[in-house]
């Protein structure tokens, strides 16, 4: 976490990338933190084995869920724009040929 914060904090720029990992970021580390100190709290005063991990999986799902959300919108903000970066190449065919390329 202190490598990702001193490299945005050193690469400091107005880009939408730049600000959508700073937000998505932020907003991953608060959620992570708040999530995962509840499971912890109980896991030092130790009440019992059940107490104990009774927490810690809906702090995991938290997590992962934020996690995911994190992936899904660095992912969404890749394939956004032009067709260069979507993979997607269109080819335009002589009508001529059509019936050699298709399959018999």
């Amino acid at each position: 976490m202190i490598v990702t914060v001193a490299g945005l904090g050193w690469s400091r720029g107005n880009s939408g990338l730049w600000n959508m990992l700073w937000d998505q970021g932020m907003i991953y580390f608060a959620t992570a933190v708040v999530a995962n100190s509840v499971p912890a709290v109980v896991l030092l005063i130790d009440l019992n084995p059940v107490m104990n991990i009774m927490f810690s999986i809906p702090a995991i799902a938290v997590t992962a869920t934020v996690a995911t959300r994190c992936f899904v919108t660095l992912s969404e903000y890749a394939n956004r724009g032009d067709e260069s970066t979507s993979g997607i190449m269109y080819v335009d065919i002589e009508p001529s040929l059509l019936p050699f390329l298709t399959p018999s």
